[in-house]
């Protein structure tokens, strides 16, 4: 792959932080507004996008309001603090009983989700151990993530695969392997 092909799936700054953090395992895309992972890719970039304002529930928007932000990478560049394999993925109606369920398995308000149809991503993901600061296309980067930088699991494959269970039992249908 050359780099104009590195995977990269941008996503808000309090979502990347948090799965990057084990907080979550989910993302959440309204379709088919936002789209999906990249096209054929089971492991990506997190490309944290500074000019999303998500709605965020009211604990993670007190911690953001409270948290220094960061430097910033500079113009032309962004920075890069993990990646993240794709693990599985469902298409849901966010109705009262799915809200219930997915509370407290993602840091955004699921209000403004209600009655619309929402991709459910989830992701394993992987910490680099020192963040990389890249061009915005990425390039420079490996196509596959595993391949770059030294980096951990946010969360154990037991903590990871429990956490994904608990999801997978808020939807109506279970996730779907990738691919």
């Amino acid at each position: 792959m050359t780099d104009a092909a590195v995977p990269a799936l941008t996503l808000p700054a309090p979502v990347v932080n948090a799965l990057l953090e084990g907080e979550v395992v989910i993302d959440l895309r309204l379709q088919p507004d936002a789209g999906g992972p990249p096209a054929g890719a089971t492991r990506f970039w997190l490309r944290a996008d500074p000019d999303a304002e998500p709605e965020l529930k009211p604990a993670y928007r007190e911690a953001r309001r409270l948290s220094l932000p960061d430097a910033g990478a500079g113009p032309g560049q962004v920075r890069i603090d993990g990646w993240a394999e794709l693990r599985g993925t469902a298409t849901t109606v966010i109705d009262e009983a799915t809200a219930d369920g997915l509370n407290g398995k993602t840091v955004l308000a699921l209000g403004p989700f209600e009655g619309r149809e929402v991709l459910v991503l989830a992701l394993r993901a992987h910490r680099l151990v020192e963040p990389v600061t890249a061009r915005a296309d990425l390039a420079g980067l490996p196509a596959d993530p595993a391949d770059g930088p030294p980096s951990e699991p946010a969360l154990s494959e037991t903590a990871f695969d429990a956490r994904r269970l608990g999801v997978e039992n808020a939807l109506p249908r279970p996730l779907e392997p990738p691919g």
